[in-house]
C-alpha cells in the first residue's frame, strides 16, 4: 500500500458524516503504517485536515483506554482540538477527570461535563480486564424464577481479586461500576443484587471453567464473603459439582450470616428452594437414614439458628420439625420452643399441655436462663390464649418470674426484661386495666439493647392498649390517634427486619384500629382501602402458614371494610362462615364488638345472617351457617 493510498483511505473514513469510534481505529492503523516520525506526521495531518469541515461534530470513543504516552495524545488529539470547532469525548466515568485535565493543559477553556445514559455496548472496545469481568458476570449470573439474572458485587469482587492478581479491591469495584454506569450491562437493586439486563450469553464451557476455578479457591473466597446473598449465589454455582458433605461449611456460614443480618426473607426465597424442607420427624427413626439429608450434617448450634430463622420467616411447620428433632439434646429448652410454635399455629391447648409436661429444673442442675424461659413461657401461654381456668396459675408464674429476675444483683439480659414487661402488659390488658398496660409497654421501650423486632412488637402492643383505652372512654380521641401512629410505626419496624412470625397479628391490630377510627368517624372513609390492604395481606399469610390464629378476625375485618366500601361481600361472608366456628372466644368477642358498634353507628351490622338479634353473645358462629 502506498502512502497516497493510505492517506486517501484515512481521509475517506474521517469525512464520513457519521464518523464513529470503529472508523477512527481503522484509520489509526493505516496512519501507523504510513507515518514514520512525529514531524512528518504533524505536517501531513495538518494538510489533510484543511479540507475538512470544521463544523462537523466530532465524537471520540475509547481514547481513555490509551496510555498517557501513546502517540494519539502527542499528535492526533491536539490536531483535532485545533481543527474542529467542538468535540465530544465519550469516556468511562472513572477516567473523566484525567481526560478533563489533559484538555485543560492543552488550552481548552470551556468544558461541559455531562452524564448521559450508558452508551450501547457496541460503541466500546473492552480492555483485557473488562473482558474478563464481562465474561465472569455472564457466567455468574443466575436465572432466578422471581427476578432477572443476577450476581452480587461482593462475590464478583472476590472472584476478580482471586483470579486477576494485578487487580486490587478498588480496581475491582471500578470495573464493576463500569459495567453498571458505562456499559449498561447491569443495575443494582435494593437487595444488593446486580441484575443483568437481558439474558446472559456465557456458554456452558465458560461456566464450567469458572465453577472449577471457584471450587479451587472456595475456602479463601468463603472466608471473605459477608453478604448472605453472595453465599446463596456461590452455593447455587457450586452445588452441581460439590459433594453434599463439602457443601456443609458454606451452608453453615450462610445460616449464621442470615441470622446476623436478620434477612429472614432469604429463607423462603433461597434456602427452602435450594435445600428443600426438613425431613419428617414422625417416621421411624431408622427411616431418616434411608437417604442423606443436609439437615443431619449441620451442627446442632447451626440447626438451632436455622430453627429461629424458620420461625421468623413464618415457616412454623419446618421449625416444629426441627425443634422436635433437636429436643433430645435439651428437653426443657426445645419443649418450650415447641410450645411456642404450637401457639403460633393456633393450637393453644396443645401448646399449654406441652409446657405443663415440662418439669422446672433445679437451679443447681440447670442454667438460670432455662428456668427463666420455662416460667416465662407458662405465664405467657395462659395470657396469650386467654385460658380463664388457668389465670391464677399464670399470675403465679408471673410472680415467680419477677422473683427470678429481681432477686439477684447481676445485670438482667435485655430480652428477659422485655419479655417480663410484655407479659405484665398482656395481663393488664386481660384485666381491662389498659392504662397499666400502656405503662408496661412504655417500660419495654425504655429497655436498652433491643432490636427493631422487639421495639416493633412493643409498639404494636402499645397501640392495641391505646385503642382499647379509647374504646372504654371515647373522649380520649388523642390516645386513639397515638394508637394509629404507633401501630403504623410498629408495622414499619416489623417489615424492616423481614418479620413474618407475628406479622398477621401486627396487620390485624392496625386494620382493627383503623376500622374503629372509621366507625367513630375520626378518619375519612377514604382510609378504608388501607384497611383492606392490611387485612388481606394478613389473611393471606395466615392461610399460607395453615394457622387458625387471627384467621376469623381478619376475615371479619375484610368483610366489614368491603361493606363500608360498598363492594361485593359474598366471598368474605362464605370465608367467615368457614373460619368462624374454629375461632377462639377472644376473636369472636372482637368480631361481636365490631358488629355491635356498626349497629349503633349505622343502624345495621354485618353478621345478621349468621345469628338473629336474640342470639347476641360472645359465641359467634358456633356451627357453620348458623
Amino acid at each position: 500500500m502506498t502512502s497516497k493510498d493510505t492517506f486517501a483511505g484515512f481521509e475517506h473514513l474521517l469525512l464520513k458524516e457519521n464518523f464513529s469510534c470503529q472508523m477512527l481505529w481503522r484509520g489509526l492503523d493505516m496512519l501507523k503504517f504510513w507515518l514514520s516520525h512525529d514531524l512528518r506526521e504533524c505536517r501531513r495531518l495538518g494538510r489533510m485536515m484543511r479540507s475538512w469541515n470544521r463544523a462537523v461534530p466530532l465524537h471520540l470513543y475509547n481514547v481513555d483506554s490509551l496510555p498517557e504516552g501513546h502517540w494519539f495524545w502527542r499528535l492526533l488529539a491536539p490536531l483535532f482540538l485545533s481543527h474542529f470547532s467542538g468535540s465530544t469525548w465519550h469516556v468511562r466515568h472513572d477516567k473523566a477527570a484525567a481526560v478533563e485535565q489533559w484538555l485543560i493543559r492543552h488550552g481548552v477553556g470551556q468544558i461541559e461535563r455531562e452524564f448521559h445514559p450508558p452508551c450501547p455496548v457496541s460503541t466500546y472496545i473492552y480492555d483485557e480486564q473488562e473482558q474478563h469481568m464481562l465474561s465472569w458476570m455472564e457466567a455468574l449470573a443466575l436465572v432466578n424464577p422471581v427476578s432477572s439474572p443476577y450476581v452480587t458485587e461482593s462475590l464478583l469482587c472476590c472472584v476478580a481479586r482471586k483470579l486477576l492478581p494485578e487487580v486490587n479491591a478498588s480496581q475491582a469495584a471500578i470495573l464493576i461500576e463500569r459495567m453498571k454506569t458505562d456499559f449498561a450491562m447491569s443495575h443494582l437493586d435494593e437487595q444488593g443484587r446486580l441484575l443483568w439486563r437481558g439474558q446472559p450469553e456465557a456458554p456452558e464451557t465458560v461456566k464450567d471453567g469458572l465453577r472449577s476455578q471457584l471450587n479451587e479457591h472456595r475456602h479463601e473466597i468463603l472466608s471473605q464473603l459477608e453478604s448472605p446473598l453472595s453465599l446463596c449465589c456461590m452455593h447455587q454455582l457450586l452445588e452441581p459439582i460439590l459433594p453434599l458433605q463439602e457443601q456443609v461449611p458454606l451452608l453453615e456460614r450462610l445460616v449464621k450470616r442470615i441470622e446476623a443480618t436478620r434477612q429472614y426473607d432469604l429463607i423462603s426465597l433461597y434456602w427452602l428452594p435450594m435445600i428443600g424442607p426438613m425431613f419428617s420427624v414422625d417416621e421411624e427413626v431408622e427411616n431418616r437414614f434411608s437417604k442423606v439429608s443436609i439437615y443431619q450434617m449441620l451442627r446442632p448450634s447451626v440447626l438451632d439458628s436455622l430453627l429461629t430463622l424458620f420461625e421468623r420467616n413464618s415457616q412454623f411447620h419446618e421449625a416444629l420439625k426441627l425443634a422436635t428433632y433437636l429436643q433430645p439434646l435439651n428437653p426443657v429448652q426445645y419443649g418450650i420452643t415447641i410450645s411456642s410454635l404450637q401457639e403460633r399455629l393456633g393450637n393453644f391447648e396443645e401448646a399449654y399441655s406441652q409446657v405443663e409436661r415440662i418439669a422446672l429444673p433445679a437451679q443447681v442442675n440447670a442454667p438460670q436462663s432455662v428456668a427463666v424461659a420455662l416460667v416465662q413461657r407458662r405465664a405467657w401461654m395462659v395470657v396469650c390464649a386467654r385460658l380463664e381456668h388457668k389465670k391464677a396459675q399464670g399470675k403465679e408464674a408471673l410472680a415467680t418470674l419477677a422473683s427470678l429476675l429481681f432477686s439477684h444483683s447481676s445485670n438482667n439480659p435485655p430480652l428477659w426484661l422485655w419479655h417480663f414487661h410484655t407479659i405484665k402488659a398482656s395481663y393488664a390488658q386481660w384485666d381491662g386495666d389498659y392504662i397499666r398496660a400502656i405503662v408496661h409497654y412504655r417500660q419495654c421501650l425504655l429497655v436498652p439493647g433491643l432490636g427493631d423486632f422487639e421495639y416493633g412488637a412493643t409498639l404494636v402492643g402499645l397501640a392495641s392498649s391505646q385503642r382499647c383505652a379509647f374504646l372504654g372512654d371515647s373522649t380520649l380521641e388523642e390516645i386513639m390517634h397515638r394508637s394509629i401512629k404507633n401501630g403504623a410505626l410498629g408495622l414499619i419496624l416489623n417489615r424492616r427486619v423481614g418479620e413474618h412470625d407475628g406479622m398477621p397479628g401486627v396487620l390485624h391490630n392496625q386494620a382493627l384500629t383503623l376500622l374503629y377510627a372509621l366507625l367513630y368517624k375520626l378518619l375519612p372513609l377514604e382510609r378504608i382501602d388501607e384497611v383492606l390492604l392490611l387485612a388481606k395481606e394478613g389473611l393471606s399469610m395466615v392461610e399460607a402458614a395453615n394457622s387458625v390464629k387471627h384467621r376469623a378476625i381478619l376475615t371479619a375485618e375484610i368483610l366489614l371494610a368491603t361493606l363500608l366500601a360498598k363492594q361485593d361481600t359474598t366471598p368474605w361472608r362464605k370465608k367467615l362462615q368457614a373460619y368462624g366456628p374454629k375461632a377462639e372466644d377472644s376473636e369472636k368477642e372482637q368480631i361481636l364488638s365490631l358488629h355491635t358498634l356498626c349497629v349503633r353507628q349505622f343502624g345495621r351490622g354485618f353478621l345478621e345472617e349468621f345469628w338473629g338479634e336474640e342470639k347476641k353473645s360472645s359465641r359467634i358462629l358456633t356451627s357453620t351457617g348458623s
